[in-house]
């Protein structure tokens, strides 16, 4: 019988990091005082990172059932993807639009972006509208849901590649899908170089789920063998790297100025980085000691409600400083005003995990 799963319990934490950064990002920090930006800045790294974390998870746990039982239970698969990413989504799209429709009648909030299509946005296609019209949607949460279309094809492009890819090749058709990702983001770019949204679909964000899902694939094909290699490498080599990479998550803004040109490498490392604090994380006293009753934890569980709801309250919460004049370019107002946004984003979140999504999570078939 095939080695049970294993359970890595360091990743709900990561995700917390993750969001957080994003969630710094989206604040309206006033971009002229450097110790704020240094706080601030860099937040697209946060949507990488959860890219990379969604490789790996998604291909162990499909690499796991095909070696164990060489076949993938497809139904199962799309029943717990869709169970759990489609109940909030679809909320977050009747917000966004119940959003423009306040906007529009009330003369409130702001109507910078392109007015969206409902048939799109309901087909997880917004990113590609955003790539045609090199702008973003009007009405939060749906600006930040791109990434979440992203996420639902790859969840369809590995399902394909594990039912129709024998498992032992599945390593090199990894290699070859983020080989092919980045050639077409090269392409793309000198293709169409006055585009700002040119590589926020699947393909162009090949490095994050490539280097995540071989790191996963290996860890579900040989775990005994990896973990003996890793642990053969002096302790403090381990965690030296492994606070580079978290200084480098939190403040590679502060010292790389990613420009157009980079910006098309910049994958390519920032993945490996991740792909490497991963593996060593999950070998590491860290993942050993973090338990589901830590407070990042915790907050971890309830990061997809964090991603989309944060935008929500920082949008609702800003037409009130406008409302009563409130200057938000002064750090401690600034400062005030994200706590009051991260606190209310917390609380929300847990109300909508637990009584929401749930009770869609509990319809999910066993893994």
């Amino acid at each position: 019988m095939y080695k049970p799963r294993l359970y890595f319990a360091v990743f709900d934490t990561f995700r917390f990091f993750a969001f957080l950064k994003i969630f710094l990002l989206h604040l309206p920090f006033n971009e002229e005082n450097e110790w704020v930006k240094i706080l601030c800045g860099g937040g697209e790294i946060g949507v990488d990172f959860f890219f990379v974390l969604s490789g790996f998870v998604i291909t162990y746990m499909l690499a796991y059932e095909k070696f164990a039982t060489n076949a993938i239970d497809r139904k199962n698969y799309v029943l717990r993807r869709t169970l759990r990413i489609w109940p909030l989504y679809f909320l977050g799209v009747i917000i966004a639009y119940s959003n423009n429709f306040l906007t529009s009648e009330l003369h409130i909030g702001s109507s910078a972006g392109y007015q969206p299509n409902l048939l799109i946005s309901v087909s997880f296609l917004e990113n590609y509208r955003m790539i045609a019209e090199n702008n973003f949607p009007n009405g939060s949460p749906l600006r930040v849901f791109w990434s979440l279309c992203v996420e639902e094809h790859f969840y369809l492009l590995w399902l394909a590649l594990f039912v129709w890819t024998p498992v032992r090749k599945i390593s090199l058709f990894l290699f070859l899908l983020w080989l092919t990702g980045i050639i077409y983001r090269h392409i793309f770019y000198f293709s169409f170089p006055g585009k700002e949204f040119y590589d926020i679909d699947a393909l162009s964000k090949m490095d994050y789920f490539c280097c995540g899902g071989l790191v996963g694939y290996v860890m579900a094909a040989n775990p005994d063998q990896i973990a003996v290699r890793i642990k053969a490498i002096p302790a403090w080599i381990r965690s030296s790297w492994m606070a580079v990479v978290v200084l480098f998550f939190f403040f590679h803004h502060v010292f790389i100025t990613v420009d157009r040109i980079a910006d098309l490498y910049w994958p390519i490392a920032s993945s490996i980085a991740f792909g490497s604090l991963i593996l060593l994380a999950i070998h590491s006293d860290v993942n050993n000691k973090l338990r589901s009753t830590g407070i990042f934890s915790k907050l971890g569980k309830i990061s997809y409600g964090l991603y989309v709801y944060h935008t929500i309250i920082i949008s609702g919460l800003l037409m009130v400083t406008r409302r009563y004049e409130i200057l938000l370019n002064r750090p401690l107002n600034l400062f005030v005003f994200a706590c009051i946004c991260l606190a209310l984003t917390i609380a929300v979140s847990h109300f909508s995990y637990r009584y929401f999504e749930k009770r869609f999570l509990a319809l999910r078939p066993k893994p």
